[in-house]
Formats: structure tokens, sequence, C-alpha cells
């Protein structure tokens, strides 16, 4: 059986040689290798223009994300230091509270500290 086999396959060579050499063949061949070649240049120009849009639009878009950091830093900043005058605010207000209710709350006491017993 592989004796057969390999005749088979011998035979199968030759028909494929006798194939290749045919000049149908060779046009067929030519014909898709002609349109492989037109689609690899379409895709080439594609790759081409999209390389150049990548370069016209990375630094503006790199310059527009600097400008935003930038305008982000100083809205922090000021954020910031607003947040300390406010606590700044609020600590004075709650110092001016406790020392007017403090000596009420003394008045208070001294006159009637039955009320405490």
């Amino acid at each position: 059986m592989k004796e057969r086999e390999r005749k088979e396959f011998e035979r199968l060579e030759e028909l494929r040689k006798t194939i290749e050499k045919s000049p149908l063949t060779k046009q067929i061949i030519t014909e898709e290798a002609a349109a492989i070649l037109v689609t690899r240049k379409e895709a080439a120009g594609k790759i081409e223009v999209l390389q150049k849009e990548r370069e016209e639009v990375i630094p503006k878009l790199q310059e527009a994300v600097k400008d935003k950091e930038a305008a982000y830093l100083k809205a922090k900043a000021a954020l910031d230091a607003a947040q300390g005058e406010l606590q700044t605010a609020k600590h004075a207000l709650s110092v001016k509270s406790h020392d007017q209710i403090l000596p009420f709350w003394m008045m208070n006491l001294k006159r009637d500290r039955s009320t405490y017993l």
C-alpha cells in the first residue's frame, strides 16, 4: 500500500508541475499578485495619511493637555488657599463664640451656684 501511495503522490506532483507551467495558471497568479499589490498600495497610502494626521494632531493634543493641567493646578492652588482661609475663619469664629459663651456661663455660675449642686 505504501508503494501505491508513493506512486499516487508522484502522479499528483507531476500534475501540479504541469498545472504550474500552464500559461493560464501563470496569468491567474499574475492577476492575483497585481490585485494584492493594489490592495497593499492602498493600505500604504491610508497608513501614510494616518501618520501625517498623527504628526499634526498629537502635538496639538499635548499642548491642550498642558494648558488644561496648568489651569487645573492654578484652580487647585486657589481652592487650597480658599480652604485655608475658610479653616482660619471657622477657627476664629469658634474662638470668638467660645470667648462670648464662657463669660456668660461664668456669670450665671457666680449668681446661682445652688443650681449646679
